[in-house]
């Protein structure tokens, strides 16, 4: 018969805060009162954290931690009976009906059941287990296929196979006790009452809760955006119920990121010895995709397991605060089971913007350059498709950054875009694109008006000066002036540009390589072409930059003159 379990259940520790990271990673921590027996409290569920990021604990007034053994553990727990031979065994003491099939007959009679003949765990580690193989699973009794009936004649020892039919005198039985492994973990404390109760708590960092940032920027006619920020919250980590969580702008730094903690019993001795040998100075260039503050895409949701819950209250927000490089928002009284998804609003505030209009006409490859026709179309295209964008900029005057998140953006009431809200700090500014400014255009022409040979340029030969003369038309269709912001790349030394307003100058400045590969790939590579080596010596890349306030409806045009050396 199976015998009472001598081992305690294992205790369940909640979430009590939660810091929830954009990369998907977690500090959890789980705290409660647990049973003390001799000084060692069993908790349930055993994390899998990030390598040397678990720290158990217990306090109280006399109360320290010695140690924490991760393990199995045989616990006994209570299950409706579904099956005839569950109930069967389940219902020791009560009288019953049998309908017991015997070759071609079937026979029925009174009886009283006694129990199941079982094995005990202590019965076959004593008797089985060789003591030298170690730890490891604990054993389960074994029950037996046979069940013991007490009848007028004595105790009948009956396959339950045989079993057709039977009837109980009296109520079913409701549960059944049956033991099953559990991993765990043994808390072992000092306390002033070594069998009584202790606060135990646990923390580690996890990877499968995140928070994606989300924002809604409304823009308004007096130069003020009202601002949103809203929190969705991906838990496919542990459940929550009444828990502060704390959601983390900034960008994380877990060096053992994708190292599993030995703890978890679920990591490998290699894996373990490889963590050790990583060096505390390197970069982490191998996880640092895990480790960057990119937006990930929220997981598909899955409904809650069980059955209904009662309605939690809904999250507060209490406040914000910085941590270093880091800033936190505080979100008291969270429920959500793992498996859901919650969106809730994070903080509102106003931030003042302006509109800002801006082309970037790429540069055009000397037409010595252009191999074939082909190249030539591709070049024509590349010209064609500058266009002016649209964009707001947004001040930040609150006391929080603005985190990288998708931003929805509104004008009375209309749905304008989404876009990418850019990183500010307090103080800062975050430029969101709007899209092309379809009611804007630009026109370009270039052409050269001469070539003159250059003898013995820097002790070389067989170069020409070939100078060359390029106008920019700006087509205003708005019904109001618009303010352009114009740059056009040229390969090679600006002598001259105009600007339609008397009193203003175009700027022209030679760009450097950290300028250069601050630029689109496409707006200024002239790699693909076959640049020569003597190229980048002789002819720098120039910019020249327009500020430009176009009136409603008109054109306005300016030109700019430059020249390169080309080597023949």
């Amino acid at each position: 018969m199976l015998p009472p379990s001598a081992r305690a259940d294992l205790e369940r520790l909640p979430v009590v805060e939660l810091t929830a990271f954009k990369d998907g990673h977690a500090l959890v921590r789980r705290e409660g009162t647990a049973p003390l027996n001799g000084g060692v409290a069993l908790v349930d569920g055993l994390p899998e954290p990030v390598f040397g990021t678990f720290w158990p604990y217990a306090k109280g007034e006399g109360v320290e931690l010695k140690s924490a053994v991760a393990g199995y553990q045989a616990v006994t727990v209570n299950r409706t009976p579904l099956s005839a031979e569950e109930i069967l065994t389940a219902a020791v003491g009560t009288q019953i009906i049998v309908h017991e099939s015997r070759g071609e007959e079937d026979v029925s009679y009174a009886a009283t059941i006694v129990g199941r003949p079982t094995r005990s765990a202590e019965e076959q580690d004593r008797n089985d287990r060789d003591p030298a193989a170690g730890g490891g699973q604990p054993t389960l009794p074994v029950r037996g296929p046979t069940i013991l009936l007490k009848t007028d004649q004595g105790v009948r020892v009956v396959p339950i196979g045989s079993i057709t039919e039977f009837t109980l005198v009296g109520d079913a039985p409701k549960t059944i006790e049956e033991q099953v492994v559990k991993t765990g973990l043994k808390l072992r404390v000092t306390a002033p009452e070594p069998d009584g109760e202790a606060a135990v708590g646990l923390s580690y960092v996890q990877k499968g809760f995140k928070w994606v940032p989300q924002y809604k920027i409304s823009l308004g006619e007096d130069g003020q955006a009202k601002v949103v920020l809203q929190a969705a919250l991906v838990n496919d980590l542990i459940d929550l119920e009444d828990a502060t969580v704390r959601l983390v702008v900034g960008v994380p730094t877990f060096a053992f990121a994708g190292q599993t903690d030995p703890i978890s019993l679920q990591v490998a001795y290699d894996q373990v010895n490889q963590a050790r040998r990583l060096n505390a100075l390197s970069d982490f260039t191998t996880d640092g995709l895990m480790l960057s503050n990119a937006v990930q895409t929220q997981m598909r949701s899955s409904g809650p397991r069980g059955g209904e819950r009662p309605e939690a209250p809904a999250p507060e927000m209490a406040g914000g605060a910085r941590a270093e490089d880091l800033f936190v928002y505080t979100l008291e009284h969270v429920t959500l089971a793992k498996g859901e998804r919650m969106t809730v609003t994070v903080k509102e505030f106003e931030a003042p913007y302006e509109d800002r209009y801006e082309a970037l006409l790429p540069l055009v490859p000397p037409r010595e350059l252009l191999s074939d026709d082909n190249e030539r179309r591709r070049v024509g295209s590349l010209v064609a498709a500058s266009t002016v964008r649209h964009s707001v900029v947004l001040t930040n005057v609150s006391d929080a950054p603005f985190t990288t998140a998708p931003a929805l953006l509104y004008r009375d009431g209309q749905i304008l875009a989404q876009s990418l809200m850019t990183y500010a700090a307090p103080g800062g500014t975050a430029e969101v694109n709007l899209g092309s400014a379809v009611e804007v255009s630009v026109d370009l022409e270039e052409s050269i008006t001469g070539r003159k040979a250059e003898p013995n340029l820097r002790g070389m030969d067989r170069f020409e000066r070939i100078a060359l003369r390029g106008s920019i038309e700006i087509t205003n269709r708005r019904p109001e002036a618009t303010t352009i912001r114009l740059t056009k790349l040229v390969p090679g030394e600006v002598d001259s540009a105009t600007h339609p307003a008397k009193d203003q100058t175009a700027e022209r400045r030679e760009l450097g390589p950290a300028d250069i590969a601050g630029l689109p790939d496409s707006a200024v590579n002239l790699s693909r072409y076959g640049v020569p080596n003597w190229w980048v010596s002789l002819n720098p890349t120039t910019e020249v930059v327009w500020e430009l306030t176009v009136p409603p409806g008109e054109t306005v045009e300016v030109s700019y003159q430059w020249h390169y050396f080309w080597r023949w």
